[in-house]
């Protein structure tokens, strides 16, 4: 790292993002004399929280993927996309926040690490068990464990011409030698007498570690599963004599997973587009500081009286003194006055803008995401012109977006392979584990579950759903509203709610609950139950999306499921019917198309005309005179 000067690069980055706690949040001197006032605007900063906040505000949606398409294959996809729900939203493991670090992390240093490992001590304790001194350890079920890793700490081949060609990679990972110690006995007077040594000052992000600290660095090698190593290959080692573990490797690939938004190339080195905003930053630095310091200097103003006046500094001191001088010895120019020396040029407060405005174009980030639109658009603006200057912020930053996307799937898959892997241990007696889980109900509400490993073995991997960034955005948010009120889908007051609060979900609440009983009577359906319905339901969608449910070759065959659509839509028809005939508003207000009435039967054959049920007696038709027009003919007259 020092060869090739990427330890300067990263602190150089980590100097400018940390700006405000490195230099405590103060101004700070210079120079021989200490004579320079410095000072920091840390637009660097700014920018890349700007750049993470626009691809990590939105919620990921992870779809499990089965590897077959059952109904017990769908009951699993619904307890794995509750296991990733509760993975994200324990305090404990916040998946959530450990995605965005790790995004956090890619923008400075160019690339970042998540890893993925079983950690035997986490989660409920299952067991107990006597040691050497007969004292009860307790035994844990085990947990995945989430950690974020610079490349301080990543070791890698640096031959390599591309990242994507390495057959293994090195963790360093710092822990407490006590508590190594007490899990490897048999090297536990070893482990407590070492020291981290003097020699990882320069391959640490910071220097808090110390030659005196009980933090000692714990290597994890990890080797592909490879035609040279087939089994792959796993090393827990402290230096070249304490080898802690050795053996295959027991996870089915590695579990460091890499985010990196552009790759370096020919080198396994990953390139972040915030390195070229760095001298735009120390720039911005340096010119403030040079106003700041002008300022502060000379602020408290200096007066120059001509030589031989008979001006005294006494006449100047406090205020409100009427100062005379001999105008026949200094003449006019003799008169007291203030040196102007505060003033900078205005080519530097130019300057200053100008690189400001360079790092936003360089970061993609436009005055409208940052919160200033009125410095790039003038006048009474649309929410249209302001979706316009996030989308294009959005499109820009796509490749950020990617990258995230990718370290989730990868992320989401590691954790259901290793509750898959690890979390089921034989209790013995043919019992196994069960745990604490939760699955996805019909109303896309979540619900506590207990699962064990045959409700998990036919999930393959993770995918996932990432809605539209625009629309997590105020900007996104008002086209909508405008939009879907030129179609008067909403009221004015809901669309300017929208404009007041941000807020979308109001606005869409009734066709998101009608949506959602949709997917619970879709449920019920394949599990061939009857539906009740009421009313005013939305029939002609209710029969669309419950034929839909046919549209499986599995279901085609099931009896059941077939006669419950059946009878479902049978029940709609007549339903629609009876509601088109009773109340054809209320078909109106909910915008379903009225039935015509049914048509009168046929009447039977063979009656005499003019008897019941019978055809109407032909009359005989009137004759009508030569010439005369019949239109002209006298008209009965009405009674």
């Amino acid at each position: 790292m020092n060869r090739t000067g990427r330890v300067n690069l990263y602190r150089n980055s980590y100097f400018k993002f940390y700006q405000g706690f490195i230099l405590k949040g103060a101004l700070y001197h210079s120079g021989q004399e200490g004579e320079l006032v410095n000072t920091y605007v840390n637009h660097y900063a700014n920018l890349i929280t700007h750049m993470v906040n626009m691809v990590c505000q939105q919620k990921l949606a992870y779809e499990p993927q089965a590897t077959v398409t059952d109904s017990e294959a769908q009951d699993q996809i619904k307890l794995a996309k509750g296991i990733l729900y509760a993975y994200a939203n324990r305090s404990d493991m916040d998946l959530d926040g450990v995605l965005r670090n790790a995004t956090e992390m890619s923008c400075v240093f160019g690339e970042s690490y998540v890893s993925v490992l079983w950690n035997k001590h986490l989660g409920q304790t299952i067991a107990y068990k006597q040691d050497e001194t007969g004292e009860n350890q307790e035994i844990k079920e085990g947990d995945n464990e989430y950690r974020v890793w610079s490349p301080f700490d990543i070791i890698v081949d640096t031959t390599l011409p591309a990242h994507q060609l390495h057959s293994w990679i090195c963790l360093r990972k710092w822990e407490n030698k006590f508590e190594v110690a007490a899990e490897y006995t048999d090297w536990a007077d070893d482990i407590v007498s070492l020291f981290a040594g003097n020699g990882l000052g320069d391959t640490q992000l910071t220097y808090t570690i110390n030659e005196t600290s009980d933090i000692i660095p714990v290597y994890y090698f990890f080797h592909k599963k490879t035609a040279a190593v087939p089994k792959g290959r796993f090393t827990k080692f402290i230096d070249d004599t304490i080898i802690l573990a050795d053996g295959e490797l027991p996870y089915r690939e590695i579990p460091l997973y890499r985010m990196a938004t552009r790759e370096l190339w020919g080198s396994p080195y990953a390139y972040s587009r915030a390195f070229d905003l760095l001298p735009l930053q120390e720039t911005i630095d340096r010119l403030c500081s040079a106003i700041v310091t002008n300022q502060l200097t000379f602020a408290t103003q200096n007066i120059a009286i001509a030589k031989g006046s008979s001006i005294s500094w006494e006449n100047l001191y406090g205020g409100l003194n009427v100062i005379e001088w001999d105008a026949t010895i200094a003449g006019k120019d003799g008169k007291p006055e203030a040196l102007q020396l505060t003033s900078s040029p205005p080519e530097v407060f130019s300057f200053i803008k100008q690189c400001v405005a360079d790092m936003g174009t360089l970061a993609g980030i436009n005055e409208v995401v940052r919160g200033n639109p009125d410095l790039t658009l003038k006048g009474q603006v649309s929410g249209e012109a302001l979706a316009m200057m996030t989308a294009n912020a959005i499109q820009f930053n796509s490749d950020l977006q990617k990258a995230y996307v990718r370290l989730s799937e990868q992320v989401g898959t590691a954790t259901i392979h290793n509750l898959q892997d690890f979390a089921f241990p034989d209790l013995g007696e043919g019992k196994t584990l069960s745990r604490d889980g939760m699955s996805q109900g019909a109303n896309n509400k979540y619900s506590k579950q207990k699962f064990d490993k045959s409700k998990l073995n036919k999930i393959d991997k993770i995918v996932v759903r990432y809605g539209n960034p625009l629309a997590q955005t105020t900007a996104g948010r008002t086209q909508i509203a405008e939009s879907f009120l030129a179609k008067q889908l909403i009221t004015p007051q809901q669309y300017f709610e929208v404009v007041e609060t941000g807020a979308l979900e109001p606005v869409l609440e009734s066709e998101e609950a009608t949506m959602n009983l949709i997917t619970e009577i879709k449920e019920m359906l394949r599990r061939g139950e009857k539906v009740v319905l009421s009313p005013y339901d939305n029939f002609p969608l209710f029969i669309l999306e419950g034929m839909s449910v046919l549209s499986s070759m599995d279901v085609r065959t099931d009896v059941k499921v077939i006669q419950a659509v059946q009878d479902f839509v049978s029940q709609c028809e007549q339903r629609w019917k009876q509601l088109s005939m009773a109340s054809p508003e209320i078909c109106g207000l909910l915008k379903i198309p009225v039935l015509p009435p049914p048509a009168p039967p046929n009447p039977p054959a063979n009656l005499p005309p003019g008897a019941p049920g019978g055809n109407a007696p032909v009359r005989p038709a009137m004759p009508v005179p030569n010439g005369v027009s019949p239109n002209k003919l006298p008209q009965p007259v009405a009674a």
